[in-house]
């Protein structure tokens, strides 16, 4: 058998079940044949063909017995099997999406799947539903016992998130030396993948000018800085910190093989304003690769037949390329 891809559809409600589908069209055309399993609702898979116009073979599966090598295989979780909020939060899309991860992951676990790309999802459905999780990234970090990392791509573009989906008020008390290190560790580790061997890695500030020398703040000095130069001394080659304007221009420019910012939309700006279309989410620091396309659940485009696969394309062509 083939290294096989599994892909939640996520959130019924949003673009997730329609980049799906248009990316295993593109899939589906090529001369080399991937195999696939979809973890989601049939019902939903079935209303978004009917939504894109694109229909292909399917193969329904209950086991690992049933899959075959080189189709589209999917798993019917039945959650739902009638009509379905669109367009919005609710509970019943957030109990789908979430269960839909966790038999991936499932999948994962037991070897029978290589990779996982997860369609996206709303935090506040899953909230709803009972699942207390901030994201993809905090859950499958939970139920693999893993310390992990969000590494965001964009071609050669590549970007780590210190903190990740916190409000922006309880960062100064979350950052830390430690946690900036470990951070970095990881995503050296994601380099190496790449088949990066000795990496450059760019450091953002945290405040305005880099603090100023203190006088905007001093996170830069009593925990940014002393994290750099311990790196350093490992022998990691490392620069920083700077401030966003300046290291996001030398990243642009190639100067840096990825850059650690200090929060989620430090980095999530430059990337979705200018790569939106090649952006894609991994998670470093699991047993298996995990990918994502770096956009959200986009409800105020969903079932109108607008979205774009590129991002899911990629997120495929980043698994296929791992494997």
């Amino acid at each position: 058998m083939s290294k096989i891809i599994g892909i939640t559809i996520g959130d019924p409600s949003g673009i997730g079940p329609e980049v799906v589908i248009k990316s295993l069209k593109y899939f589906l055309e090529r001369e080399k044949k991937l195999t696939f399993i979809l973890f989601g609702d049939r019902y939903v898979f079935e209303k978004n063909q009917s939504l894109t116009g694109i229909y292909f073979k399917v193969n329904f599966i209950k086991g690992k017995d049933d899959i075959k090598e080189g189709a589209v295989n999917f798993l019917d979780l039945g959650i739902i099997k009638g009509e379905y909020p669109v367009g919005k939060v609710s509970r019943l899309c957030g109990e789908a999406s979430f269960l839909y991860v966790e038999k991936g992951l499932e999948f994962a676990k037991k070897k029978i799947i290589d990779s996982l790309i997860t369609a996206p999802v709303s935090k506040k459905a899953w909230n709803l539903a009972g699942y207390n999780f901030s994201g993809h990234t905090e859950m499958l970090s939970y139920y693999t016992k893993k310390d992990v990392c969000m590494v965001m791509v964009s071609g050669n573009l590549r970007a780590i998130p210190v903190t990740e989906h916190i409000p922006l008020s309880k960062i100064p008390s979350v950052l830390t030396s430690e946690l900036i290190e470990k951070k970095v560790k990881i995503g050296l580790k994601f380099l190496k993948r790449l088949g990066i061997e000795k990496p450059v890695i760019g450091i953002a500030c945290l405040n305005p000018h880099c603090g100023e020398d203190g006088t905007i703040g001093d996170e830069e000095k009593k925990i940014i800085l002393p994290a750099v130069e311990k790196l350093k001394r490992e022998n990691i080659d490392c620069f920083g910190p700077f401030s966003s304007d300046k290291i996001f221009r030398e990243w642009i420019d190639g100067k840096y093989d990825i850059v650690v910012g200090m929060y989620h939309d430090q980095i999530m700006i430059p990337l979705k304003t200018f790569y939106f279309s090649k952006l894609i989410n991994f998670t470093e620091g699991l047993p298996f690769p995990r990918v994502s396309p770096g956009h959200g659940t986009g409800f105020d485009i969903s079932y109108k037949n607008i979205a774009d696969p590129n991002p899911m394309i990629e997120a495929i062509k980043f698994c296929e390329r791992l494997l």
